[in-house]
Order: C-alpha cells, then structure tokens, then sequence
C-alpha cells in the first residue's frame, strides 16, 4: 500500500508527469487531473484507518493528514471553478493546483522520496517512439 501511495504522490507532485499525461496525453494514455487527486485523497484516507497505520512513523501520518487536508480545501475550488479551463491552464497557472502539487511534494519529502523515482520510468515509456 505505501508504495502505491508514494507512487500516487510522485504524480501529484510532478510537473513533468502531469505535462506528459494531463496536457500532452494520447487517447490511450491520459490521466484526468480529477482522478489523480481522487486517487491521492483515498489512499491518504486508507492510511489513516487503524489496520494501515502501523505501515507510517508518525510524522508520515501527519503529513499525510495534511495532504488530505489540502485536497479538501484546494480541491473543491479547482473542480468547481465557474470558468472552464484547459489542461495546459490547470497544470501549469492555477495557483490552486500549484499549490496542491507544491504539498504533495511536502508530503513525499517526509517520506524521503522524490517523485522522478517514480514517474521517470512512466514518462519515457509515453516519450520513447514506436515502431511501425
């Protein structure tokens, strides 16, 4: 479980990534920034819950409450935004994503984690071209 949540911070937290699938993503590989922070917020949730706890120190779980707090706050003014948006709009001006993404990073750097390690991969695989 902690991996997946680190894996899912490391998305949040990363520009490179969120240009790669939110922006620039094919009708095969994208990723909906809705989804993103949805899948962030659940497993922040599930690391809360008694039988997951003992996997975090507990300054992981405080930053982890934190995140989750975040979502909550920042989330639903990004969502629920009047004003229609692009992609390009969201991941690279909203103040509300960046910040979202700035403590995303805050949360991965209690884990001692930076999200290259785990999105570099995935992003090359979605740059490396295909063969015909």
């Amino acid at each position: 479980m902690k991996d997946r949540l680190l894996k899912s911070l490391a998305r949040l937290s990363s520009e490179r990534y969120q240009d790669a699938f939110i922006v620039h993503g094919t009708k095969s590989e994208y990723v909906l920034p809705e989804d993103l922070v949805e899948d962030v917020a659940s497993l922040c949730t599930l690391a809360q819950r008694e039988d997951h706890r003992t996997e975090f120190v507990s300054d992981e779980l405080v930053a982890l409450g934190q995140m989750l707090s975040e979502i909550r706050s920042r989330g639903r003014r990004i969502f629920a935004a009047a004003a229609p948006t692009t992609a390009a709009a969201l991941v690279h001006e909203s103040q509300e994503w960046l910040a979202l993404r700035a403590e995303a990073r805050r949360c991965l750097a209690t884990f001692c984690v930076d999200a290259d390690d785990f999105v570099k991969e995935e992003i090359n695989q979605k740059e490396a071209p295909t063969s015909r």
